[in-house]
């Protein structure tokens, strides 16, 4: 905890460490008896005091004496709360409101503060937002959030509040806000609740003929909103004159009703995921919202006209249908909402009407993320201009969107123009560009010295026209690139890299690479200069569905990840091969030409954690020993293969698969996956053995054989060593199997057996009753079974909670009430089963019901 303590206080432009205060905050941590919590607690209080007397009255505090454990972290975080400033005191308590162990979206939660008049300061009012992100920052600083989630770009999207700090937002809040018992304590008096949560059926059912008695809440959440309708938004808005934040999600409201006029002081509106299907036209006169959620309202076919009356609008969030469509279209005359600061969706429309790019061209407080979408409804590159993209600097995503390039691809005009027009402010971190049909990107971006220079995150779809790459090695800062269905382009060259100096590296910070879909790709050539200076931190790299190409780098100082799918299967052994040590997940799928996997990969790397290959046709296995002077020596050098890392090793679907090193060596494995490799009519040797396995999946072998190749338990202390711990197992089986393999039941600590394909199997063996641990028995695609083991071997199965039949049609109707293996299978809490495709039914036992 020390360190911990450390960390927060003195590190991270924290405060000087001296003698004196490693002295007392030892003392302190000591006493935290080794809680984390209380520890970081501590440590975010103490981040910025650098008085060695405040140090020392924390130390002599009385929240010390005479508890310990639970009480003492209550005892500390009051602490911790007690030190807070008066505008973060209420911040906190309002989170209150959240229920426990929900994520708390950063963004909302400032929308929410910003609603309730807690971010009221003496900066401008466009500052707001900064005021909270500090806010936010304070309260992340001190502990009171955690488990915090960030964006590609680095900044915070989320987080959440350990159970005891909601529980101390709660006891400060108790007196203010309500989220449970809500009509009980509205029945008792206390009507001075400002901030409501109703989560309970019964209380929202209830809540109207109480509602009266809270006319002064600021605050209304309904996380049960199924309930709410037009009459209940009617019976409860009607008595909510100064309500700030109204948050009826997920309701089945379908219209507001006009008096939604009369809450003059909302500020927050979320009706997202509503059947709402009308705003009414009294709506505009809501001056003061400044948060309109209106998210996958997918009846909500248009907004009043008025929309431009709301000046202190500062969040508009709307989102697609299903189908591809977005709905609601944008408020007419979207440039006259002054005060908007984040819409992240803005669809281009008829600009006669009032609705083109450039009704952003005054909107200059705009960021975060900007989508444009329908921007084939620009006409040229003036019209595009009119948007003024080059002077939002707070925008940092930036999404540019075409309709699908198919829909108009035989439209004369240049999108180029378009395109050239759209040119975003140099702050920019965060570039999509999505069916774009030009046949060249702008110059904004093919020019060096126009470049975005601190672009992140790059993003080309479906550019289809497009014949060359722009040169992207030369941003410093970018760290992703995926480039798909890019189908004009045949070559990458020099031009991509763009450095034409061997000692200016290529993708200096670029970590996750991705190339897709690239329909005429023939050659990837190395930067012509330095290979060794290019790409030098890719940790990530997938190709996939790249079928013509034949050429492209292969050697990644710094790979991790790996993903190479319907490819060369050359260039994947290649990749394998240069890449051997530093490789820690791999995954090939569909690479038809790779015929053995290079045995390195299983020698000479202590990293590679994950290893799968799918549909690989002719794979035959490790990649022989050329000094082998037979194929006895070669079988023997096959067994020295071992790895102390590998966890997760699955073959699927490789039909030519029948060489196999003994795996006694992979002392980490603990998933093993081998399925439909039809050659295979022997496993790897030693799996038996392998400390480590949990999850076996094991079938589709050659057809020829009559029994399936299930490891031998050995005699003796050998049979202790027996899948040691083995929780999961699945066997396949194929048309000739009568019987499953006697060996499994020997498996007494698996928990979950799954048996799928054994089409002759008539009768499940006796020894099933051996498997004592079982938990869950799963049986697929076996027509002809009819018997399950006997009632006094089923009654042994005492941990056995579920049996899932799927297409045993003859089982099912015998294990039925009535049926002749009723009385089997009763006991069973859970009976679940799928016949030919159809909806699954739902069968608890007697016994479970009467429970």
């Amino acid at each position: 905890c020390w360190t911990l303590f450390k960390k927060m206080v003195f590190v991270a432009g924290g405060i000087k460490q001296t003698p004196n205060l490693t002295k007392i905050g030892k003392q302190i941590v000591a006493k935290c008896g080794g809680v984390p919590l209380a520890t970081k607690i501590l440590g975010g209080l103490m981040h910025s005091k650098s008085d060695e007397n405040y140090w020392q009255a924390i130390l002599d505090n009385e929240i010390w004496e005479h508890v310990k454990g639970e009480e003492q972290v209550i005892r500390v975080l009051k602490l911790s709360y007690d030190h807070l400033a008066p505008h973060l005191k209420q911040c906190f308590a309002y989170c209150s409101l959240i229920p426990k162990g929900v994520v708390i979206s950063r963004k909302r939660l400032i929308q929410l503060w910003m609603a309730e008049g807690f971010l009221n300061s003496s900066r401008p009012s466009t500052e707001m937002e900064k005021v909270g992100n500090e806010y936010f920052n304070s309260l992340l600083e001190n502990s009171f959030f955690q488990d915090e989630q960030k964006h590609e770009l680095g900044d915070i999207k989320s987080c959440k509040m350990h159970d005891l700090v909601h529980d101390l937002a709660q006891s400060v809040a108790k007196n203010e806000c309500a989220i449970k018992d809500v009509n009980k304590t509205l029945q008792e008096g206390n009507c001075g609740i400002r901030r409501m949560v109703l989560f309970d059926e019964n209380e929202v059912s209830s809540f109207p003929k109480v509602s009266s008695k809270v006319r002064k809440l600021r605050t209304f959440i309904c996380t049960t909103p199924k309930l709410i309708d037009n009459t209940y938004a009617m019976q409860i808005l009607m008595n909510f004159s100064n309500v700030r934040v109204l948050s009826l999600s997920y309701s089945a409201i379908s219209e507001l009703p006009p008096s939604i006029a009369k809450l003059k002081h909302l500020r927050y509106l979320n009706l997202s995921n509503s059947q709402i299907s009308k705003l009414p036209n009294s709506f505009t006169t809501l001056y003061n919202l400044q948060t309109l959620i209106l998210k996958n309202c997918f009846a909500l076919r248009e907004l009043p006209r008025g929309m431009r009356k709301l000046t202190n609008l500062r969040n508009l969030i709307i989102c697609k249908t299903g189908n591809g469509e977005w709905i609601p279209p944008m408020p007419c005359k979207v440039r006259t909402l002054s005060s908007l600061q984040y819409l992240p969706v803005f669809i281009v429309g008829n600009k006669n009407n009032g609705y083109g790019i450039e009704e952003l061209r005054d909107l200059n407080l705009l960021g975060g993320k900007l989508q444009l979408r329908n921007l084939e409804k620009v006409t040229g590159r003036k019209e595009a201009e009119g948007g003024k993209l080059y002077c939002k600097q707070h925008i940092l995503r930036l999404g540019l969107h075409w309709t699908d390039n198919k829909s108009f691809s035989a439209v004369s005009r240049d999108e180029s123009e378009v395109l050239e027009g759209l040119q975003p402010h140099q702050n920019l971190k965060r570039l999509g560009i999505c069916n774009y049909a030009g046949s060249k990107f702008p110059r904004w971006m093919m020019s060096p010295d126009n470049l975005l220079p601190n672009l992140v995150f790059i993003t080309l779809e479906n550019c289809s026209k497009c014949e060359s790459l722009p040169p992207l090695g030369l941003l410093r800062f970018l760290k992703v690139l995926i480039i798909q269905g890019l189908d004009a382009v045949k070559n990458i060259g020099s031009e991509f890299y763009g450095s034409n100096s061997s000692n200016v590296p290529s993708f200096p910070s670029l970590e996750d690479l991705s190339i897709f879909r690239m329909a005429s790709l023939v050659e990837w050539s190395h930067h012509v200069l330095s290979i060794s200076s290019s790409f030098p931190c890719v940790r990530q790299l997938k190709v996939k569905v790249c079928r013509k190409l034949m050429i492209m780098p292969t050697r990644f100082p710094s790979l991790k990840v790996l993903e190479f799918e319907d490819c060369n299967g050359e260039i994947a052994s290649s990749l394998l091969e240069c890449n051997v040590a530093s490789l820690a997940y791999v995954k090939i799928d569909s690479c038809k030409d790779l015929v053995f996997l290079p045995r390195e990969l299983l020698t000479g790397n202590k990293l590679l954690q994950n290893f799968q290959v799918y549909n690989c046709e002719k794979l035959q296995g490790i990649n022989p020993y050329q000094d082998a002077r037979d194929e006895e020596e070669e079988e023997e050098q096959l067994q020295l293969l071992s790895s102390i890392s590998l966890n997760t090793l699955i073959f699927y679907n490789c039909p030519a698969l029948f060489s196999w090193p003994d795996l006694r060596g992979f002392i980490s494995l603990r998933m093993l996956f081998i399925y439909v490799c039809k050659s295979q009519q022997c496993i790897p040797s030693g799996i038996e053995y392998l400390p480590k396995l949990e999850r076996l999946v094991m079938g589709g072998f050659s057809k020829k054989m009559d029994l399936f190749p299930f490891p031998t338990a050995g005699e003796g202390a050998l049979k202790s060593l027996y899948f040691p711990s083995l929780r999961n197992l699945e066997i396949y089986g194929w048309p000739k199997l009568r019987c499953l393999p006697d060996q499994v039941q020997y498996l007494t600590s698996l928990q979950t057996l799954w048996i799928l394909g054994f089409e002759l199997l008539i009768a499940m063996p006796e020894w099933l009753g051996n498997l004592t641990s079982l938990r869950e028995l799963k049986i697929h695609w076996s027509g002809n079974l009819k018997y399950m083991p006997s009632r006094e071997q089923m009654l042994r199965l005492t941990s056995l909670q579920h049996l899932h039949l799927v297409d045993c049609h003859l089982l099912v109707d015998r294990c039925k009430e009535g049926g002749e293996e009723y009385n089997k299978t009763s006991h069973i809490p859970k009976f679940t089963y799928n016949n030919e495709g159809l909806a699954e039914e739902v069968k608890e036992s007697k016994v479970q019901v009467k429970l």
